[in-house]
């Protein structure tokens, strides 16, 4: 078992496994996990992600949902733009996108045969039958 003991008024982080002491590390950046200030920084950090996004988009906490009503070719290429500017500004912000939660989903009474087919960061944004937010499965 590994656990860490953290001292945040001199920043070092002392890992212990086995309960013998394993390494003490001096802690450079970051904010310590449990702490009050835990659950701010990230949502300050990502306050931009809003710009140059012309859709709704729905951050919480790590993950965000991005969707848009679909009635013609033009919302189609307006969606995809949105994802283009949402990858150029994760690219500026330092920001990877783990592509294995990134699915595209389509709700309709009728099932249509043709593929959707988005790009995020130059990666082909896979198809789901469902998908996850928040606990629900969508």
């Amino acid at each position: 078992m590994v656990s860490t003991i953290q001292n945040i008024k001199h920043k070092i982080s002392i890992i212990y496994y086995s309960r013998q002491l394993f390494k003490e590390v001096k802690v450079i950046s970051g904010v310590p996990q449990g702490s009050v200030l835990g659950p701010l920084p990230f949502p300050v950090y990502v306050d931009d992600i809003w710009r140059n996004i012309d859709t709704s988009i729905r951050p919480f906490a790590d993950s965000c949902i991005i969707y848009r009503k679909i009635r013609n070719k033009n919302n189609i290429e307006n969606l995809q733009k949105c994802l283009n500017n949402l990858g150029e500004w994760a690219v500026e912000n330092e920001i990877k996108i783990y592509f294995g939660n990134c699915k595209a989903r389509r709700f309709r009474r009728a099932r249509l045969k043709n593929p959707l087919g988005y790009f995020l960061c130059d990666q082909k944004v896979p198809e789901g039958s469902s998908c996850k937010y928040l606990g629900i499965i969508l």
